[in-house]
C-alpha cells in the first residue's frame, strides 16, 4: 500500500513539474464566466503523505505507518521508481 501511494505521489509531483499549457493571465476579470484554473502545486515528498501527515488526520494508522523504517521503492539506474 505504502509502495503504491509513494508512486502516485511521485507521479502528481511530476506532472505538476510540466509548465502550464498557456500563460495564466493576472486579470481576474479575463475568467469571467468561466472556472479560473487551478493554483499550481508545490512538490510534496510521498513520505509526508504516507507516513508523517497520518498522525493529524489518522493516528490509528499512523501508529502502524511510523514503524516503517525505510521507504519501500527502489529505484532503476536512472533514478525513476522501479
Amino acid at each position: 500500500v505504502a509502495r503504491r501511494y509513494f508512486l502516485i505521489v511521485d507521479a502528481l509531483n511530476l506532472e505538476n513539474q510540466a509548465p502550464p499549457l498557456e500563460p495564466l493571465s493576472t486579470d481576474p476579470e479575463s475568467y469571467w464566466g468561466t472556472e479560473p484554473p487551478p493554483e499550481p502545486r508545490g512538490f510534496v515528498r510521498p513520505i509526508d503523505i504516507i507516513v508523517n501527515d497520518l498522525e493529524r488526520v489518522a493516528p490509528d494508522i499512523y501508529g502502524v505507518m511510523a514503524s516503517l523504517v525505510f521507504v519501500p521503492v527502489g529505484e532503476d539506474p536512472d533514478g525513476e521508481p522501479d
